[in-house]
Parts: structure tokens; sequence; C-alpha cells
């Protein structure tokens, strides 16, 4: 017994459809969108952090200018001015020598002195991701110039690094809803193209060739649909229209050797016939003539009276006619027993 594994099974063309266009088509577009997506994501933390760089510069001159002149309470103020503008986690204010000059915000830094130091000596704008007591968050640096142009302090502007996954959080769960919102729309419109398309017409094919087997041969599937359907329409109707020629040759050759097979029986029973014949006509021929040759004997005596002459003349002649009749036996016995011709098809 043979056994036939469901992967060998014969799918449906809609399954073929699903599994060899709608799933790589889908396969792509998740690859796409992912690329989108991450240059997007990519986009909008460069966004945040021109954010954050952008309120650094902004208060760059007027914290320089306090710690410059070391006003205390205006470089405080200038800080909390920058937890105002909205997401700014903190504002830090370091001196040329590493030291914490001011700050304003949720805790206080814990920042390696020799680290500020040189990132102030370095004098370059610098952003970068890090901890500050354990919460994540994305820290820039801008150094601060006195009046002459020499670099006296440090200014660290930190946002939480939750304000970039709920930005890049809220991104992946509307890309996610698009997504699905795309492929459920192209997974109906390629159902409903190919029932339009292929669907009903296979349906049509299948129907005419339900017709068929049912007995109405002069029945033919209808050319119509795409191309590919109109081709296999028209190849059923060729092997419909063989098939019927085909029938009608077999009828007709049928036909030819029951009227062979009659022709012979006819022939077999006048073979028998003749048989018959000739065989009485010999078994007649004998006796006819004896009683033929007695007549006429007994004719030749001149003593016989006239009654006696008129009955043997009419003997004789019954019997030329009974031996007329054998001869005609004969000849049929020797027609009927000819080799039988052959009759044109």
């Amino acid at each position: 017994m043979t056994h036939v594994s469901i992967w060998q099974r014969p799918s449906s063309l809609r399954g073929a459809l699903l599994l060899k266009v709608v799933v790589p088509l889908m396969a792509i577009m998740f690859g796409f969108s992912s690329v989108v997506l991450w240059t997007v994501e990519r986009s909008s933390e460069r966004r945040l952090q021109a954010e954050v760089e952008l309120v650094a510069r902004a208060v760059r001159l007027p914290l320089s200018a306090s710690l410059e002149k070391n006003h205390e309470r205006t470089l405080q103020q200038v800080l909390e001015s920058v937890l105002g503008v909205g997401r700014v986690y903190g504002a830090y204010v370091y001196d040329r020598d590493g030291k914490l000059a001011a700050y304003a915000g949720a805790v206080e830094p814990d920042q390696d002195e020799s680290a500020i130091q040189q990132l102030t000596a370095g004098g370059e704008l610098t952003g970068t991701y890090q901890r500050i007591n354990g919460r994540p968050v994305y820290s820039y640096f801008v150094p601060l110039e006195e009046s002459g142009g020499q670099i006296n302090g440090l200014l660290q502007v930190t946002r939480r690094w939750g304000d970039f996954e709920q930005d890049i959080r809220r991104l992946r769960l509307i890309a996610a809803g698009l997504g699905g919102l795309l492929a459920g729309v192209a997974l109906v419109v390629i159902l409903l193209g190919h029932r339009s398309a292929v669907g009903k017409h296979l349906q049509q094919l299948a129907r005419s060739m339900e017709r068929v087997a049912a007995g109405e041969r002069e029945h033919r599937a209808p050319r119509s649909g795409p191309q590919e359907i109109v081709v296999l329409s028209g190849a059923l109707n060729q092997m419909l229209d063989s098939i019927a020629t085909a029938e009608r040759q077999v009828a007709e050759q049928q036909a030819r050797e029951e009227q062979l097979q009659a022709r012979l029986r006819q022939s077999q029973q006048l073979a028998a016939v003749g048989r018959l014949a000739a065989g009485v006509a010999h078994e007649l021929g004998s006796p006819l003539s004896v009683i033929d040759g007695k007549a006429q004997r007994v004719l030749r005596d001149d003593e016989l009276g006239e009654t006696h002459r008129r009955a043997l003349l009419q003997i004789r002649q019954q019997v030329a006619r009974l031996s007329a009749i054998v001869r005609q036996l004969l000849d049929f016995g020797r027609a009927a027993g000819s080799p039988l011709r052959k009759v044109p098809a």
C-alpha cells in the first residue's frame, strides 16, 4: 500500500498562490519595513538628540558669563530654566577643574572629575549615552568659554533614555499596525483578484467537464477568461472533439463488422443449403434417368396401346421437369460452394 506524505498532497491554486506569492511578498514587505523603521528610528533618535543639543547651545553663553563672574545665583537660575524646556532630565555645570559648580535636576551626577577635565580640555561638543545613578540617559557636553575665548567650564545637559524608547516604541507600534493593515489589504486584494481573474473561470471549466461526464457529449467549454484559461478550454474542447471522432469511427467500424458477420452467416447458410440441394439432386438424378430410360424403351414397342403411350409420354414429361429441377439444384449447390469474395469495406 502506497502512503502519500502530507507534503506531497496537491494543494489548491489559492493555497499555492498564498505560499508562493503572498508569503514571499510579505517577507519582502517585512524586510523593507524593517529597514524603513530602522531609518526612521535613527532619524527620530537624532531629532531628540538635536533637541538636547539645541537647548545646551541656547544657554551656553549666559552660563559662560555667569561662571566667569562667579554668579552662582544666576548660574542656578539659568540651569533651572533649562528644566522648564521639557524632557530635560538634568543640567550640570563643571568648572575647569572638573568639579560640579551647579546643577538642576532629579539627581546629583556621579561623574569622574578626571573624565570631566579631559572633556573640558578637549573643547569639543560631545554626545554620549551613559548612566547617572543607575539610570540610562543621553548626555550632551558643551564647553563654556570666557570672554577671552579660554575654556573655563563644561555644561552637561541630559535626557532620559526612556524618552527615546517611548518615541521608538510608538514608531514601532505605528509601523506594526500599518504593516498588519497593508498585509491584510494585500491578502484580501490577492484573494479577491484570484477569485475574479482565475477562480470563477476554473469553476466554469469544472462545470463544463461535469456536464460532459454526465452524458452531454456535444457540450463544449466556453473559451473565456485569461489567456491560460482560454488555452486550457481549447485543449479540452479539442480532446472532446477527438474523442467524439474516435467514437464515430469505432461505431462505423462496428457497423461494418456486423454487416460482414451477417453476410458471412448468410453465405454459410447458403453453402449448407447448396450442399443439401446437391446431395438431393444427386440422389434424385439416377432414379429419374432410370425411369426416363424405361419409359423410352417401352414406347418403342409397336404393340403398345394408345392409352399407355399417352401415359408414358406424360411420365417422361414429368421426369424431364424433375430433371430440370435437379439441374437447377446442382447449379445452386455449385454456386453456394464457390469461394467467398472479399467485400470492400
